[in-house]
């Protein structure tokens, strides 16, 4: 009953500057314990840390949303995020979800986990971070099924090998 559970100001007078190789371990020292998920940060955390370490956010929404396509309950959605600071420095981001990159227990949610996995990539940009978002992580495969898609449309894959051959396409040369 007595215990403070107000956030504290952790930001150290003597942090590293944002451009150093350090940033990114500091940054991830500010979270606390239940805003990591297997030691990704939270959208809910990066929110916080991001106001913490970069002042006030004074705006935080959907700037384009793609829903499912009509008839389609269970589709992809796409969320283009915006997040604004005090300082007037805006961050955005874009994300998607679908049943191949979503563990099915969220699939039903497909917009709302979209947004979710927006503005953490917004907020992640924003604070510079090496790491991903626990909401963009799925413990399904994501691999293997987008090749099995490409291969049932017939599409050409790659196993992510280097090939020498072809270095690059026409399209590549004329752009260069």
């Amino acid at each position: 009953m007595n215990t403070d559970t107000s956030v504290k100001d952790v930001v150290m007078e003597d942090a590293p500057n944002i451009t150093s190789p350090e940033w990114n371990d500091y940054v991830l020292s500010l979270f606390a314990d239940n805003e990591l998920f297997d030691g990704r940060p939270t959208c809910a955390g990066l929110r916080r840390v991001s106001e913490l370490v970069l002042g006030q956010i004074v705006s935080s929404r959907p700037t384009q949303i793609f829903p499912p396509s009509s008839g389609d309950e269970v589709g992809r959605s796409t969320v283009v995020w915006e997040v604004v600071f005090g300082d007037g420095s805006v961050f955005s981001d874009v994300a998607d979800s679908w049943e191949g990159n979503t563990d099915d227990m969220f699939c039903v949610f497909n917009t709302a986990t979209a947004a979710t996995r927006a503005e953490g990539r917004a907020l992640r940009k924003a604070l510079r971070l090496r790491t991903v978002a626990a909401e963009e992580i799925t413990k399904k495969n994501t691999a293997s099924i987008a090749r099995s898609i490409s291969q049932a449309s017939g599409m050409e894959t790659t196993q992510g090998e280097y090939e020498d051959q072809g270095r690059m396409t026409d399209a590549q040369g004329n752009f260069i």
